[in-house]
């Protein structure tokens, strides 16, 4: 009885291993997964600084799907064409991990958005996990993001955004 307990606990063990290994795999590949329901890879984004009331300055980092193949930071889009997109703030560029859960400040939002002819309209999901910053320069911050609302709203993978200034 003693060697079955041995193995069993060895095998939750070695399973635990894999799944990990499973997880850094897929951060390691590019961002993508559902937003709205509809499949998204992140193909360009954008950091932007901002003042927010009260003085304090955060990074908003907004990452895109699709692009007018031109500067992330004076991207456009046509007039009712969709857009999905994931988007979050942080207090700085630092490296490290940053919870990015509804509650800490920092929420990730994956957004459907579309630009009519009478306005913008969109519908965004809240989502929990974390983001990863694992290079920021002057040029550009590079991170992974780890993040689920519902079967219908989630990314997981690494990301690259254009510093503008």
């Amino acid at each position: 009885m003693k060697y079955v307990s041995i193995i069993f606990v060895a095998t939750l063990v070695l399973s635990g291993c894999g799944k990990e290994k499973e997880n850094q795999a897929a951060l390691a590949q590019k961002l993508n997964g559902k937003i709205d329901g509809q499949t998204w890879t992140h193909t360009f984004g954008a950091a932007r600084q901002r003042t927010n009331i009260g003085g304090t300055k955060s990074w908003a980092i907004t990452l895109h799907d699709g692009s007018d193949g031109g500067n992330p930071c004076t991207a456009t889009y046509a007039v009712g064409k969709p857009l999905y997109l994931v988007s979050f703030s942080l207090k700085d560029l630092s490296v490290g991990a940053y919870d990015v859960s509804a509650g800490s400040g920092t929420p990730v939002m994956l957004t459907h958005a579309v630009d009519t002819p009478s306005g913008f309209t969109s519908s965004s999901q809240g989502s929990f996990g974390t983001a990863w910053i694992t290079k920021a320069d002057d040029a550009s911050v590079e991170g992974q993001l780890d993040v689920k609302g519902n079967e219908a709203n989630y990314v997981k993978g690494s990301f690259t955004a254009k510093i503008c200034r």
